[in-house]
């Protein structure tokens, strides 16, 4: 005898993995707002995360289950919305290391781009104009 079971109450919606991976980011963009390094943490939980859904997928009869029941926009939606907000968190990261260098440059009197003490304008070292060298 064989028994069917529907796939679709077995596995994680598309959304709820959305809501838990906005929720991780969330928390790694806190503690990268601490130190920017720790949103490296970030980066195995959600390629082990990654490994699991593909694992999942391998699996000998759960995974065609999935891909027949669910179908390819499930299967794609949910690596989406694993990876989406990370990358969107990276780039957030990304973005805010880079202001708070170039504060942290202007408000020591060092070129923004190059980080080279200024004492005159342009920087000696880089050529940039700088809008307020330092009086020598």
């Amino acid at each position: 005898m064989i028994v069917l079971a529907e796939i679709g109450d077995k596995v994680p919606s598309v959304l709820s993995t959305l809501v838990a991976s906005v929720i991780i980011t969330a928390v790694v963009l806190g503690l990268a707002r601490l130190k920017w390094w720790l949103a490296l943490l970030a980066l195995p939980i959600f390629g082990f995360w990654n490994w699991i859904c593909y694992i999942e997928l391998q699996e000998p009869g759960f995974g065609n289950q999935i891909w027949n029941e669910m179908g390819a926009k499930y299967v794609v939606g949910r690596f989406a919305s694993i990876n989406i907000p990370i990358a969107i968190g990276v780039a957030a990261v990304a973005y805010f290391r880079r202001v708070q260098i170039r504060h942290h440059r202007r408000s020591n009197h060092l070129c923004p781009d190059c980080g080279y003490p200024l004492g005159r304008n342009p920087c000696s070292e880089c050529g940039a104009s700088v809008g307020h060298p330092r009086a020598d």
